[in-house]
């Protein structure tokens, strides 16, 4: 807007200090050599003002393009780091699950593990909170087929607490003592 504006005082003061020249001068052959300069004069004025805003919108251009580049730069780092910190968590998650699975086996030899283990991982003060961890039980072996219990749904909100055989049980507390969580986060099913 700023432009404009002074394009436009400019223009419309050269027009009439032209005006007035054309006025002053003299009727004879001087006169055309006069309006040839002052036409020239006033292309110039008026390419001016267009020729400083590409000279300077360049200048513009480069500097918010400069800027663009420093925002993504910064955005770049920050999902990088994001995406390493949960790349991370996964491998711990990970390594968590197969280090558990192999302790359990070398600890009951009869047995075959698969372990899922749920955690939250504090990566600041490398801390970790495991919420829930799910042992399968495979012995290898085939098993009966067992007769299905009828199931009776009501609206009762009583928990059944999971009765688990004595090497089911010895495995809970195996693991509630190498993972140091309370046996009630910890469930353990057959697999087959």
């Amino acid at each position: 807007m700023e432009y404009i504006k002074s394009f436009i005082e400019t223009l419309v003061t050269i027009i009439i200090l032209f005006s007035a020249i054309e006025l002053i001068s003299p009727n004879n052959s001087m006169k055309k050599y006069i309006k040839f300069v002052l036409g020239l004069i006033l292309i110039v004025v008026m390419l001016n003002p267009i020729i400083d805003f590409f000279t300077e919108g360049e200048d513009k251009i480069v500097s918010t393009i400069k800027e663009y580049e420093n925002i993504l730069s910064t955005d770049t780092k920050t999902s990088s780091d994001v995406a390493v910190s949960n790349e991370v968590e996964d491998v711990f998650i990970e390594n968590l699950n197969k280090n558990s699975a192999a302790e359990l086996a070398e600890a009951f030899p009869d047995y075959t593990f698969v372990c899922n283990i749920d955690c939250n991982i504090d990566l600041s003060n490398y801390s970790y909170n495991i919420s829930h961890a799910k042992i399968g039980i495979s012995t290898g072996k085939i098993q009966d087929v067992e007769k299905i219990e009828k199931v009776e749904i009501s609206n009762d909100n009583q928990t059944e607490s999971k009765v688990y055989s004595d090497d089911e049980q010895k495995i809970v507390s195996y693991v509630s003592n190498m993972l140091g969580v309370s046996e009630e986060k910890i469930e353990i099913y057959t697999v087959s």
